[in-house]
């Protein structure tokens, strides 16, 4: 199994900052210079401390202290680079922003399994987790109310990036009234999941920091590091 058979479920981008009190006399013309980079959005939140535009698989928050784009599905992490890289410019000139307390990218890969003991079975033939074949607490290991978490958390005096291994079971209610009232309106999807979640511990000048480079460099580090550590071939 290798990174490329999963898929990026969401990336987010999050950038928190000191207080940015210009948000409250610009919050009008920031949620407009924004729309006009992200076409397709519409206003969703609209109070003191935060604005949020949305569209299909996007959100944009802009917040007094804490702004985030978030991506649902993305193809890649450079699909967006632009807009992503426009954004960030317009939060430091609008809001005037000095400097960036914590930037954060979180990233989610998904593999779907058709059931919750597969999603199991892959974590188990990645080595992380050592089951033993009889019951533990009473509890037979091969049951399939039984799921695994696994977390990793590495950092230094300037960055951070936590890794959770886990498996997952979503349900979600589908609208089938009107050509398909019989079907059942539960979906429940079963995946592997991968929850990656890189961010500074330092403090950086808002102008010298550029997110395209700072994503690629995020990019660059899941393919090459996170194949050895949590088991993928590569």
């Amino acid at each position: 199994m290798t990174l490329d058979d999963f898929k990026i479920a969401s990336i987010t981008i999050e950038a928190r900052y000191e207080n940015a009190y210009a948000m409250w006399d610009a919050a009008g013309s920031c949620t407009k210079t924004i729309s006009k980079i992200w076409p397709g959005t519409i206003l969703k939140k609209a109070e003191p401390g935060e604005v949020a535009l949305e569209s299909s698989g996007l959100r944009v928050l802009t917040g007094l202290g804490t702004s985030h784009i978030v991506f649902r599905q993305p193809k890649s992490f450079e699909q967006h680079a632009e807009a992503i890289s426009q954004t960030f410019q317009q939060w430091n000139r609008i809001l005037e922003i000095d400097e960036y307390t914590r930037l954060g990218c979180r990233v989610i890969y998904e593999k779907k399994y058709e059931t919750p003991e597969l999603a199991n079975e892959a974590i188990l033939d990645l080595g992380l987790v050592n089951l033993p074949t009889k019951k533990v607490f009473n509890i037979e290991t091969t049951d399939n109310q039984n799921s695994f978490d696994v977390r990793y958390i590495l950092g230094d005096k300037r960055s951070g990036t936590t890794v959770r291994v886990y498996q997952n079971s979503t349900t979600v209610d589908i609208d089938t009234r009107g050509a398909m009232p019989d079907l059942d309106r539960k979906h429940t999807k079963h995946t592997l999941s991968i929850d990656i979640d890189r961010y500074t511990k330092q403090a950086i000048p808002a102008e010298a920091f550029k997110v395209t480079e700072w994503l690629k460099g995020t990019a660059h580090l899941i393919r090459r590091d996170l194949p050895q550590l949590i088991g993928l071939a590569q």
